[in-house]
């Protein structure tokens, strides 16, 4: 298993003691159903999204899950992008692909997920975050962004 993989546990005891733990490659399908049902999509087209031989833009260490009495409740992934500033190419981390069990919102778990990423690119020497909000209106706002007007 990579090193660096995020894994967020829901129980009171692991996120107190440990904080992160590991994403695993037999967690795609339950991801993938995730994000399909709180994103819209087809189960299949967001297990090619999260399957990295198919989507070379997804790291698979940087794709975080919460998990709670076993099973995933929300996940979010950070993408590698990069910007200009002053004519010089600058490493970004685009926050993104954030899904919650609709059973399972309100719980800070989107707030656990995003500082798992923040670390994460923290470790990788990336010190610019941006957010890529929902095409869903309500959960773009619910996160305190909006979708451009169209």
């Amino acid at each position: 298993m990579a090193q660096g993989l995020g894994r967020i546990r829901a129980s009171a005891r692991l996120r107190e003691e440990l904080g992160a733990a590991r994403y695993r490659e037999e967690d795609r399908r339950a991801v993938a159903r995730l994000a399909a049902g709180a994103l819209d999509g087809s189960v299949e087209g967001w297990e090619e999204h999260y399957d990295p031989e198919k989507n070379s833009r997804l790291d698979p260490e940087q794709v975080y899950v919460v998990e709670e009495d076993g099973d995933i409740r929300a996940t979010a992934a950070v993408l590698p992008l990069e910007v200009f500033v002053d004519g010089e190419p600058v490493s970004m981390g685009g926050i993104a692909d954030i899904a919650t069990h609709p059973a399972y919102r309100r719980r800070g778990y989107v707030g656990e997920l995003t500082r798992a990423g923040l670390g994460g690119m923290r470790e990788r020497g990336i010190h610019l975050p941006c957010s890529i909000p929902s095409p869903i209106p309500s959960t773009a706002a619910t996160a305190g962004s909006s979708p451009p007007k169209r």
